[in-house]
């Protein structure tokens, strides 16, 4: 049987380390990128089951990266973010995303 891939995104490495580690304790198959054109890449290639995607990233942000997978995939996406705003909540679900969570995990 097949592990479950889960792509995690994201500029901060000791979150992606962190998360990574605690996903693979679950048995899932995690995949990381530190920007959002590597993580269109990886998407492609890897067809994950889950894209965890931080807000925040130099040069293409995680919004614009939610965009672009809404635009051929249906794969779940949860966006991270350090900021409690409403406004980007509502941005982020009315992108594609299907669930937001607040930084720190």
């Amino acid at each position: 049987m097949r592990k479950a891939t889960i792509l995690l995104v994201g500029d901060d490495q000791s979150i992606l380390r962190s998360v990574s580690a605690n996903l693979r304790r679950q048995e899932y198959e995690v995949v990381t990128a530190s920007d959002g054109l590597h993580a269109l890449t990886l998407m492609e290639e890897t067809m994950a089951d889950l894209l965890v995607l931080d807000v925040t990233m130099p040069g293409m942000n995680g919004f614009e990266v939610c965009r672009r997978v809404r635009e051929w995939s249906s794969v779940p996406i949860i966006m991270l973010s350090a900021v409690l705003e409403e406004q980007e909540k509502v941005k982020s679900l009315r992108l594609g995303a299907d669930d937001y969570l607040v930084k720190p995990l």
